[in-house]
């Protein structure tokens, strides 16, 4: 798994960029969290931990246009 992960960041990078490919999997890693947290280990998803993923959803957007 750790391989394509190394293998993909370095073809993301080549083609979006470093700025976007790191943003956006910092989003994927948040809302990853979030769906782990409330599937396995059975902890609410509360508004702020939402409003925290959101916000960093948009600044993925806005970062990467």
């Amino acid at each position: 798994m750790g391989f394509l992960l190394v293998m993909g960041l370095a073809v993301a990078i080549s083609q979006i960029g470093a700025l976007q490919t790191m943003v956006i999997s910092i989003a994927a890693q948040i809302v990853c969290g979030i769906l782990w947290d409330l599937s396995v280990e059975n902890r609410p998803a509360t508004a702020i931990r939402l409003a925290g993923a959101g916000l960093t959803l948009v600044g993925a957007v806005l970062a990467t246009r």
